[in-house]
């Protein structure tokens, strides 16, 4: 077990640095740069190797019938201004943490599959402020997103915004599983 915990470990702690600028700056782009955040990888294989982890546990994990560390433990601590976001920051910024790794991962697939995935925005402007909505779809609105499809209950807000941006767009009105094109206004 020590060769695959090693590996998973070390992918973890790669992939953790990698997402960390992507994430970064879509978060920038997103709340205007008002907050940093941060990805950090916690696991108990840091510092310890994985025999001596188990060995030191051994007597512990017998006595619970379970294994109470190794990779299967690990966790990935997400922070703004260097304190964990699920404590410190708002739901708004909570949220736009969330879009930006969403973003990133869209980027990922992107790269993996050679072309834009579907993006979907489902209730995007419940608890983001009107300038992170604003940025939001700024970015999104740019040639490096495919095809965007955006739920939400308000719809003159959502013609207002989707307006100012792109005249590339179309508008459906979901009633009862069904979609009706919407010609013009809302």
């Amino acid at each position: 077990m020590a060769a695959p915990a090693r590996l998973v470990h070390e992918c973890r702690a790669r992939f953790a640095e990698e997402m960390l600028p992507v994430v970064s700056r879509y978060y920038e782009a997103i709340s205007g740069g008002k907050e940093a955040v941060g990805i950090e990888y916690r696991s108990d294989l840091d510092g310890s190797g994985f025999e001596d982890l188990m060995a030191r546990h051994r007597s512990r994990d017998l006595a619970l019938r379970y294994t109470c560390s190794g990779v299967q433990r690990d966790d990935f601590i997400f922070t703004m201004e260097g304190f964990p976001i699920r404590r410190c920051g708002s739901q708004g910024q909570q949220k736009s943490f969330l879009v930006a790794l969403k973003f990133a991962q869209y980027e990922i697939m992107k790269q993996a599959c050679g072309h834009p995935p579907v993006l979907l925005l489902d209730d995007l402007f419940d608890k983001l402020d009107l300038d992170r909505v604003g940025n939001l779809l700024q970015m999104v609105a740019g040639n490096d997103f495919g095809q965007i499809f955006i739920s939400d209950t308000n719809k003159t807000r959502t013609e207002a915004l989707v307006d100012k941006i792109t005249s590339d767009r179309a508008y459906f009105r979901a009633s009862a599983g069904t979609f009706t094109k919407i010609d013009g206004n809302l």
